[in-house]
């Protein structure tokens, strides 16, 4: 119930931020931070960037490759994730997992360094164990994450998102059931840096 609570208040949050950019209209300077859908990619705009994201469901760092299309962003990501678990007693096994990611990334515009967006996105993941007694495993996902950044330096930025929606997991062991999930199941800390012109 806090997850849906959060998202509901984030939408309004992220309505109310264009809402108030839509009356507030010429009273404010624009700022050329290359972040807002301006619709046109400026000559100091960054063109490209790279994030690095720690996701709360994850075992290791998301990198994502982003490219300026006019002010909205490609978002490009892969991940690698090893782990090794070494019990007491028997064998020891290892997890590969690898996800990849991509996503349309749109920033509302906003004077200052507070750069709030929202992503939909599709993404697809692979998990393989050396234990023989662990299927294998064959992620589909497609949903939208609403986020936020803010600017620590002209170039880097932190921000923070949320994200929900549908994955759709294969499971290698026939004895097993494929499993559908639908819901919040993302939060994510990201740090990002962007250069080009």
């Amino acid at each position: 119930m806090k997850k849906l609570l959060f998202v509901a208040g984030a939408l309004c949050a992220f309505g109310g931020t264009a809402m108030a950019q839509d009356m507030g209209g010429s009273m404010g300077g624009s700022s050329d931070t290359g972040m807002g859908n301006s619709g046109a990619t400026g000559a100091g705009d960054p063109s490209m960037g790279i994030e690095a994201e720690w996701n709360a469901v994850g075992s290791s760092p998301i990198v994502h490759f982003l490219y300026n299309l006019g002010g909205n962003w490609i978002d490009a990501g892969v991940g690698l994730g090893i782990t090794n678990t070494s019990p007491d007693v028997g064998d020891s096994t290892t997890l590969f997992q690898l996800s990849l990611f991509g996503g349309y990334r749109m920033y509302q515009d906003m004077d200052g360094r507070i750069h709030p967006y929202i992503e939909p996105y599709v993404d697809f993941g692979l998990a393989n164990d050396n234990d023989d007694t662990t299927p294998n495993t064959t992620g589909f996902g497609a949903g939208a994450m609403l986020g936020v950044d803010c600017q620590i330096l002209d170039q880097l930025s932190l921000g923070a998102a949320i994200g929900g929606g549908l994955n759709f997991t294969l499971v290698s062991d026939p004895a097993k059931e494929n499993v559908l999930n639908i819901g919040v199941y993302t939060t994510s800390i990201n740090a990002t840096f962007k250069w080009g012109a």
